[in-house]
């Protein structure tokens, strides 16, 4: 039985909505400001590939990024969709620049799978990080 258009476009909506507040009220303000926070939104079964990179399981995940440098995200673009009809799951990506340590900046992507934990709980389930120069 295939949902109906209210209940696809209501996902669609969520997802979008979801997606930009995860981005910009969540993510990288933790990422920026609070990075040894930030591993509480991965869990065991999540993974992290950082430029080829890949890092699997929060531990893993928490000791690689407290080894980068300072850094300042600034987002460009925001697109967010459900995986599914079922608003478990909901595929996020991020362009925009960043600095580490003070550097010079360099144009980034970044795709995030986000999970659903529990009611409007979600988990990065997957991180896909690419320099763009």
């Amino acid at each position: 039985m295939e949902p109906s258009r209210a209940v696809v476009e209501e996902g669609t909506e969520f997802a979008a909505l979801g997606g930009v507040f995860f981005v910009k009220e969540h993510f990288y303000k933790f990422y920026d400001t609070m990075r040894h926070e930030v591993h509480h939104l991965y869990k065991g079964n999540s993974t992290l590939n950082w430029n080829g990179n890949v890092y699997q399981g929060e531990t893993a995940i928490q000791k690689f990024l407290m080894h980068l440098p300072a850094s300042k995200h600034s987002v460009l673009v925001v697109d967010s969709h459900p995986i599914s009809d079922t608003q478990n799951n909901m595929l996020v990506s991020v362009e925009g620049v960043v600095s580490y340590g003070g550097g010079g900046k360099r144009l980034f992507h970044e795709t995030f799978i986000l999970a659903k934990e529990h009611e409007q709980r979600f988990y990065v389930a997957y991180d896909t990080f690419r320099f763009l120069d």
